[in-house]
């Protein structure tokens, strides 16, 4: 799983179902994962308010993609460390 450019982790509730979610991934999955969304309800300004993440996988890999290039693992990397959250699988691509 990684977080688009301009996509962030900007609050406790972010962090805390990123982290859920990737609970739920594989290192090589034999097929498609069954993500399951994460969901709580907060009191954000006195208000009760549900909270909701889910994945949104790719479901078609280009024949040549540009995911792979070490240039993009070192970006994803980057973010995920600046994000504060796992490197998971970035280092484990080949270009």
């Amino acid at each position: 799983m990684n977080l688009a450019q301009n996509q962030g982790l900007a609050d406790p509730f972010q962090r805390w179902a990123w982290q859920q979610l990737e609970t739920q991934d594989r290192a090589e999955p034999e097929g498609p994962i069954d993500w399951k969304p994460v969901w709580r309800i907060e009191s954000l300004n006195g208000v009760n308010t549900l909270r909701y993440m889910r994945a949104d996988p790719a479901r078609v890999r280009p024949a040549s993609s540009a995911t792979t290039g070490s240039s993009n693992v070192r970006k994803r990397f980057a973010m995920r460390v600046a994000d504060g959250i796992s490197t998971g699988k970035c280092g484990s691509s080949t270009s």
